[in-house]
């Protein structure tokens, strides 16, 4: 009797043990949806100062799945990792997604990328983000540099 006790005490402390740890261990990461490449237009601002860019990304639930959500965050020009202000993107098509979104300024003397972040959601609550996609900006004019204006040229040597 002692023995079956024992045996059951043992049986019920490894069961609680297993759903103990088994219930601790992180849950499997949600599959998202696949983006695929960017358009955006115009691909090149000739102004400094940034501008609108229209964009358009394919984005493909995982089956069985639905996008519910998809935004884009240009980065500041000549830095990929700086990114700006989000914007959603519209459905307009099954799996198309297209919107408006503002490049921000090239601080830089020289043309310089912005790059485009993209963040698609679907209805089991997968995220994927995917940088795709580029707007070239054209560099300033302003600040101590020298002769052409190209923006490559060092600056005027000093007055004698």
């Amino acid at each position: 009797m002692i023995k079956r006790s024992i045996a059951a005490a043992t049986a019920v402390s490894a069961a609680l043990t297993a759903m103990f740890f088994a219930s601790a261990r992180p849950a499997a990461a949600v599959a998202g949806p696949t983006i695929g490449a960017a358009r955006a237009t115009p691909t090149t601002l000739a102004s400094a100062s940034g501008g609108n860019v229209t964009v358009q990304v394919t984005v493909s639930p995982v089956r069985g799945q639905t996008v519910t959500s998809v935004r884009v965050a240009p980065s500041q020009p000549g830095n990929r990792n700086a990114l700006g202000a989000a914007v959603s993107l519209k459905k307009s098509g099954s799996t198309t997604w297209r919107g408006t979104v503002r490049i921000p300024a090239n601080a830089s003397r020289t043309r310089q990328t912005s790059y485009l972040s993209f963040t698609a959601t679907q209805s089991n609550g997968g995220v994927t983000t995917r940088q795709t996609g580029t707007v070239l900006v054209a560099g300033g004019t302003g600040g101590g540099g020298g002769g052409g204006g190209n923006g490559n040229s060092p600056p005027p040597p000093p007055p004698i």
